[in-house]
This record gives structure tokens, C-alpha cells and sequence, in this order.
């Protein structure tokens, strides 16, 4: 059975003696210089789900916006298409 870390949520093996956190499952505390300065693993899976979905959401419209620029450049002021 996987050990959950209290802290971050995230599940471990049995045999771990750390989370990626930095939460200790042997004396079931963190470590005083990791406390203040370690972002959590759940909070970096956040921060890299958010990326992932601009990255997804964005691209395509900025690809969007380049091609309807594009085209609108060539026609109107090139050749007085409108």
C-alpha cells in the first residue's frame, strides 16, 4: 500500500523515506531548510497543468490571429480585395 504525504496529497511508494515535497515519513515532519524555500509537488503539477492548458489554448488562437492578419494584409492593402 502507498504512503499519502500529508502535506502535498501525493501518493508514494511504501518504501519511501521522503516525498518529493521534502515531507520526512520517518520522523513525520519536514526538514527545518526545506519548510520555507521547497515548493510543494502539488503545486508544481498545478503550475505545470496551467502551462500545458495555455500553451494548448493559446497557440492555436495566436496561429488564428496570424493567418486572418496575413490575409488581411495581402487582400485590403495589396490588392483592394474589400
Amino acid at each position: 500500500m502507498s504512503q499519502v504525504c500529508p502535506y502535498c496529497k501525493l501518493a508514494n511508494p511504501p518504501d519511501a523515506l521522503q516525498c518529493d515535497c521534502g515531507y520526512d515519513f520517518v520522523f513525520h515532519k519536514f526538514p527545518p531548510a526545506v519548510t520555507c524555500t521547497t515548493k510543494s509537488a502539488r503545486s508544481r503539477l498545478v503550475e505545470r497543468w496551467l502551462l500545458i492548458t495555455l500553451l494548448i489554448i493559446g497557440l492555436p488562437i495566436v496561429g488564428y490571429l496570424a493567418i486572418v492578419i496575413f490575409v488581411y494584409v495581402e487582400c485590403y492593402v495589396f490588392h483592394n480585395c474589400f
